[in-house]
């Protein structure tokens, strides 16, 4: 894959996706000075992968016995520790495998009881008559009113969509 492929193949998945082999640190192939390699990495994210490859778009190296190479969209890239002649050429095989391995961390939520403690919070807001312009944050709260009922919304189908997949066993 070039370094353009790459990225637009990287664009597609998540940012938060952790791969258990993926790579990081580029520089310039020792096989083929003016092509791209990646250090390989244990436990990164696609977005640090993203930001890796951004990184060396433009960016010139040096090669291991010299002369200065730029990387740009077209370089090949490759998967191969620096001053290694070795590794393996960055595929969309390669690179489908290394994201269909990843998984996306779990977040740590809140308990039950918090939850439902958050939710009457905010309903509470979205639902309140507007409070007397004296009150303290009442600006505020007209201002977050139709923010907040938007994330209502979003919680509650993220909420639903969670539930789906768990029972499909999914998550």
């Amino acid at each position: 894959m070039t370094l353009d492929e790459l990225l637009i193949a990287l664009g597609k998945a998540n940012p938060d996706l952790v791969l258990p082999n993926g790579f990081n640190s580029p520089h310039s192939y020792r096989g083929f000075y003016d092509e791209l390699a990646f250090e390989p990495a244990s436990n990164v994210t696609v977005g640090s992968i993203i930001s890796a490859a951004w990184s060396a778009h433009g960016e010139t190296y040096t090669g291991y016995k010299g002369g200065d190479y730029t990387m740009g969209r077209h370089t090949p890239c490759w998967l191969a520790f620096e001053g290694s002649s070795g590794g393996e050429e960055i595929t969309p095989a390669l690179l489908d495998n290394l994201l269909a391995a990843g998984s996306v961390p779990v977040p740590r939520g809140w308990t039950d009881e918090q939850e439902k403690t958050i939710r009457a919070a905010v309903r509470m807001v979205v639902k309140s008559p507007s409070p007397h312009p004296a009150m303290a944050g009442a600006s505020l709260i007209l201002t977050m009113r139709p923010l907040l009922t938007d994330l209502l919304g979003q919680v509650d189908h993220l909420t639903h969509r969670l539930a789906e997949l768990e029972q499909n066993g999914q998550r």
